[in-house]
């Protein structure tokens, strides 16, 4: 839910393909499910680890439209 995404301390694109969420520590795979579950266009997939997510974009424009809502949904504008 929401609430998840208060365990997000910076959300920084990287590139034109890549997206990434960094995390409080052990939090990374709970981010990156609700990422993986979401029906958001443009997602190709995540990767994470204890404290870092990458979100794979289809393409620049996917990339930066991931980043400006990650950045909305967890506070971080």
């Amino acid at each position: 839910g929401p609430d998840m995404w208060a365990f997000a301390t910076s959300v920084v694109a990287a590139g034109e393909n890549l997206v990434v969420i960094h995390s409080k520590p052990a939090t990374a795979q709970t981010l990156a499910i609700e990422v993986d579950s979401s029906t958001w266009p443009g997602v190709v997939g995540t990767i994470a680890g204890d404290d870092t997510v990458f979100v794979a974009a289809v393409d620049a424009s996917a990339c930066r439209d991931i980043d400006r809502r990650l950045r909305f949904i967890a506070g971080l504008d």
